[in-house]
């Protein structure tokens, strides 16, 4: 008796998740759409159009976006359900919005992406046969080892080579401080590793570790690690991505089941806080209103609309710009990609990186969906494996903090030049748990 009673509570408990979750996603496509509605026609000379879809089309456009919140998993233990949830709200939400308020935005591309949602959806219930990893993971003292001589050496190198400076005295410094920072490495690929690896890996590894275990000397290092090369390179993303391990650790282990829904309504409360205050107190939008929701929800996919409209009509490129590819293919283009599409569409000097969907169709049309759906499908298999042998409060910010460089640029620049293969090599090392074995 007690065993149905609690199915059953169980039961109802799951569709109020889902309802609650569904609800969410209606509120951030709502206020997202009430700020486009401002930004749009705002900054068209950033390339944003306001050239609203007919009412039927927006209609959909809508239906469509709910049937995906339904489908949608919402496994707070899976790493991989965290990450879908992270790109399904940072990256496809704010792409349905540029198309129903766009009325040059590809359909096609909006119905490939819903497309790309589903089907990892769906393919969330397949697994790979278990293997045993206990005699590959390292133990605890000699991975902190690895991870200490793997911070050194990348901070001794660029040391060496830039010395101790803090470039960013203010805000107007960041732009002026990162484009120096891309001239002077742009013909060094070590000091570009050495860099992404230790902001976007091993610092923040580091972090996770010592949150988990509150371990704080730990955190302390990591946080002047970030400060440091935030002030080297002007990259806003280092800045916040400690705030991102921080939160996410957080819901993970205080709010346990309820985690991925206290996730999507941050975003819900961020973005109607920051509108409450634009455009109710102080009736003009702000700097960090700008920053939060026009930089980090419609730029990016703006630009993933533009590449879709340009190489509808021009030839695709095979990965001929790629890091290895690049030795022994002959690109199309003697232009780098994301200048020639900041030149076509926005203003020159601009540097429009694409998200990975948006690289994949510039390379292998849309064939690129399906590999973008077969890597992303092996990549959540193999951090699900992780996280039934390892401390999860590490693996699931570990292995979703590329969602925000895939956000913004292609899957091989993830796969080598943002570290992603050395997060699972990492995780792959980390030391087992007894308590963290089992099933998700």
């Amino acid at each position: 008796m007690f065993f149905s009673i609690s199915k059953l509570n169980s039961k109802y408990e799951s569709l109020l998740v889902r309802l609650l979750f569904v609800l969410g996603v209606f509120l951030f496509k709502i206020i997202l759409d009430r700020y486009y509605v401002i930004y749009g026609p705002l900054f068209s000379y950033l390339g944003l159009k306001f050239q609203p879809q007919v009412e039927n089309v927006q209609i959909l456009n809508y239906l469509v976006t709910l049937f995906t919140a339904i489908v949608l998993p919402l496994n707070y233990r899976k790493p991989s359900n965290v990450f879908l949830l992270l790109l399904y709200i940072m990256s496809y939400i704010p792409v349905t919005v540029l198309h129903a308020f766009d009325v040059t935005a590809s359909t096609y591309a909006f119905l490939f992406y819903t497309f790309f949602i589903v089907m990892l959806s769906f393919l969330d219930a397949v697994r790979f046969p278990t293997v045993e990893l206990s005699n590959y993971s390292l133990s605890k003292k000699g991975f902190r080892f690895l991870l200490f001589a793997l911070i050194s050496i990348t901070l001794v190198i660029l040391i060496s080579h830039y010395g101790v400076n803090f470039n960013v005295k203010n805000y107007s410094d960041i732009y002026d401080v990162r484009s120096a920072f891309k001239d002077a490495t742009q013909q060094n690929r070590i000091l570009v590793f050495a860099f992404n690896w230790t902001a976007n890996v091993f610092s923040i590894f580091l972090l996770a570790i010592g949150l988990a275990k509150r371990k704080w000397g730990l955190c302390i290092l990591a946080f002047v690690t970030q400060f440091y090369l935030f002030n080297l390179g002007g990259n806003k993303s280092i800045f916040m991505l400690p705030i991102f391990i921080v939160f996410v650790i957080f819901t993970i282990k205080y709010l346990e089941k309820f985690s991925l829904l206290a996730i999507l309504y941050s975003f819900v409360f961020m973005a109607v806080g920051l509108y409450v205050y634009d455009f109710v107190i102080n009736d003009e939008f702000s700097m960090i209103s700008s920053i939060f929701i026009r930089r980090n929800f419609y730029v990016p996919a703006n630009i993933f609309y533009y590449y879709f409209e340009f190489f509808n009509f021009n030839p695709h490129d095979y990965f001929a710009q790629s890091f290895g590819f690049s030795y022994f293919s002959d690109s199309y283009y003697e232009t780098d990609i994301p200048i020639l599409i900041g030149k076509e569409f926005i203003r020159e000097g601009t540097h429009a990186n694409a998200n990975f969907l948006a690289d994949l169709y510039y390379n292998l049309s849309w064939f690129g969906f399906g590999l973008g759906i077969l890597v992303m499908f092996v990549y959540f298999r193999i951090i699900d494996f992780m996280a039934l042998h390892k401390n999860r409060l590490i693996v699931i910010p570990l292995s979703t903090v590329p969602v925000i460089s895939l956000m913004n640029s292609g899957l091989i620049v993830n796969l080598i030049s943002f570290g992603l293969i050395f997060i699972l090599l990492l995780l792959f090392l980390y030391p087992k748990e007894k308590k963290y074995v089992s099933k998700p």
